[in-house]
């Protein structure tokens, strides 16, 4: 009887053992998991940082309304500027069936008290209480400088990331190789129904060179997948200037269901920039910036947008 106790003893004791040293381990993983990614994110907020003024021009295309144009992007501190020339689709309100052809020939300008938006070709100034999202913001790609539109004020990637990972929701699923350059993969909730996964190069400045959105796995929910369905993806190619890595080119392409909980995914949007020139740090003034009194004839109040018709053609 003591020798079969001894041995029971015997065998919780390295079942014991064996649990401590696999929870160890794991432990240790998680550890060097959460070094790797702190590592990235301050390679990531240390190239952010190098940047204090940037002035960028690129040429833009999107197949929402067929839009296309190019615009030259301003950006110091909490403010930025957009100088646009493009043009766009949108069918009539009183005939859907009549598109509209329309040009833009506009500079957005975006500070913490508001935006305001210029319609060169009339003179007239827009000035919002809130603001919109720009066509392009060349900064958010790659780089990762992005504008809290909401909160009116700017906000990098790597900041946004690090909540993310004292919160408990960002980890590194990853490796893999663009171009010739290893990527580590990070991956994070976004809410319910969404995930969302980022790759980042060290030997770009810790670039984002691909992102990605995903409908989360929900078979019970009877508008959900039994998989994984990829929703949206974003493809980076960057180019270094000094000391800085910022965007050369950006493709991405939205996707959604041909009807609730259906696959296969249709085509829902693309977009594409194309970076001409970057310039960073050139000591851009506060007044470049902002409108000046001789640029405009009258301000108004409110989200009345003018455009300028270019032709119009019937879908018949």
């Amino acid at each position: 009887m003591n020798q079969m106790k001894g041995a029971k003893l015997a065998i919780c004791l390295c079942v014991s053992t064996l649990l401590c040293v696999f929870s160890c381990s794991t432990m240790a993983l998680a550890s060097d998991d959460e070094a790797i990614i702190t590592t990235l994110l301050a390679g990531m907020a240390n190239n952010q940082s190098l940047i204090t003024d940037a002035k960028i021009m690129c040429s833009f295309e999107t197949t929402q309304h067929n839009k296309k144009g190019e615009c030259v992007f301003w950006f110091k501190g909490e403010n930025f500027r957009i100088d646009e020339t493009s043009t766009y689709e949108i069918p009539l309100h009183s005939d859907p069936s009549t598109i509209v052809k329309a040009a833009n020939n506009e500079t957005y300008y975006h500070s913490p008290s508001g935006m305001q938006e210029l319609d060169r070709t009339v003179g007239a100034l827009h000035i919002y209480s809130d603001a919109e999202i720009p066509t392009v913001f060349p900064l958010r790609y790659g780089t990762g400088i992005f504008p809290y539109l909401s909160q009116r004020k700017i906000g990098t990637m790597a900041s946004k990331l690090r909540e993310r990972l004292e919160a408990g929701n960002l980890r590194l699923i990853g490796q893999e190789t663009i171009g010739q350059e290893q990527c580590y993969i990070l991956e994070m909730s976004l809410n319910e129904w969404n995930l969302a996964r980022k790759w980042i190069c060290p030997a770009k400045g810790y670039t984002i060179l691909k992102e990605q959105v995903l409908v989360k796995p929900m078979p019970e929910n009877p508008d959900g997948f039994d998989k994984e369905v990829l929703e949206a993806e974003l493809n980076c190619t960057v180019m270094k200037h000094g000391q800085i890595w910022s965007l050369a080119r950006m493709e991405s392409a939205e996707y959604r269901p041909t009807a609730p909980g259906e696959l296969p995914m249709k085509l829902y949007r693309k977009k594409t920039i194309v970076v001409s020139s970057s310039q960073f740090n050139i000591g851009l003034q506060d007044s470049d910036l902002e409108p000046r009194a001789d640029e405009y004839r009258y301000a108004v109040m409110g989200k009345e947008l003018l455009r300028n018709p270019l032709y119009i053609k019937n879908t018949h």
